[in-house]
């Protein structure tokens, strides 16, 4: 195949090991296809960059990097301390500051996900006259936040995995309607750009099946667990499996679905060892948890004090 596959990612430094592991993933499950990456960087160190230089070069793949100033995102919604999603998050929105003018459509993926299958049937999905393709965000539908539209009739979409056509995007002035609704709906914002892109793109997209973007709480026999068919039909060997919720591969020792494949994928990166930081649960994600679950205070407490006490236990075996 000569149609480049252009994979566009943004991070800061914290995410590069992780930004690591998707790269491998990809290019494990590509390689007859050519793939560009674009790493779109928020105070990325020149060792990061070399070591995820390397893993492109390793798969004969090619990486560009774009240097982004802090300030385009400092100041941007629901971004307080703690919040385990990052500023890095609404670079996104910016894709056409960065991206090359003679690219006409680019596929966005977040650093916290492990790709498990080829990506060109993706790749060549129809996005003709919509701004993107993505899949829709169930739980959303179910849970509280900002709601500008009806998402029981539009849908409202992850944006872990979004097949951009940034030709749309520059055409319809996107960053502007961007800049537009965080201006107008700034206080009320929940899910940072996640709630921007469906806010201003709700009637322009096309919807992917499951299994290009696994929410991990789909496969967590949850509340949140995928309808029997639909899982049946895409939750037994998805093709992208993304790991949405605070607890990642690498911050807990408690087994979930498909972490031990993200560790494995780890070690094939230069940042080779697994390090897990458990850390403390800060206020912020507790309260999101809490709203979340719908706990009141004293389950959710009780819950979490079990949690914790059970991982202290593993980490001392």
């Amino acid at each position: 195949m000569t149609d480049t596959i252009h994979i566009a990612m943004n991070l800061d430094e914290n995410y590069a090991p992780h930004c690591g592991v998707t790269m491998v993933s990809v290019l494990h499950h590509n390689r007859s296809n050519k793939i560009r990456f674009h790493i779109l960087g928020l105070d990325l160190s020149h060792d990061s960059k070399a070591r995820l230089g390397t893993i492109a070069s390793k798969y004969g793949s090619e990486i560009t990097f774009y240097d982004v100033d802090e300030k385009l995102v400092c100041d941007l919604p629901n971004m307080g301390e703690g919040i385990y999603i990052k500023p890095s998050s609404y670079i996104r929105l910016y894709l056409t500051d960065f991206i090359p003018a003679d690219i006409d459509k680019i596929l966005y993926l977040d650093c916290d996900l492990i790709v498990r299958h080829n990506l060109r049937e993706l790749w060549e999905t129809d996005i003709e006259g919509v701004a993107l393709a993505a899949v829709e965000n169930r739980i959303r539908n179910l849970d509280r936040g900002f709601r500008p539209y009806d998402y029981t009739r539009y849908k409202y979409f992850n944006a872990g995995v979004l097949l951009v056509n940034i030709t749309y995007w520059r055409k319809n002035n996107l960053k502007e309607r961007f800049e537009d609704f965080i201006a107008k709906y700034y206080d009320r914002i929940d899910f940072h750009d996640q709630d921007v892109l469906n806010g201003v793109l709700y009637d322009s997209k096309t919807l992917l099946p499951e299994q290009w973007n696994m929410m991990d709480f789909y496969l967590n026999k949850s509340v949140f667990a995928l309808e029997p068919a639909i899982y049946e039909k895409y939750g037994r060997n998805p093709y992208i499996v993304h790991f949405t919720s605070s607890t990642k591969p690498w911050n807990t020792t408690k087994y979930r679905p498909y972490f031990e494949e993200y560790h494995k994928l780890r070690r094939m990166t230069p940042w080779g060892g697994i390090k897990i930081d458990a850390g403390v649960m800060t206020k912020q994600t507790k309260h999101a948890l809490k709203r979340l679950l719908g706990l009141d205070k004293y389950l959710f407490d009780r819950q979490m004090k079990r949690a914790l006490k059970k991982l202290k236990k593993q980490e001392s075996l």
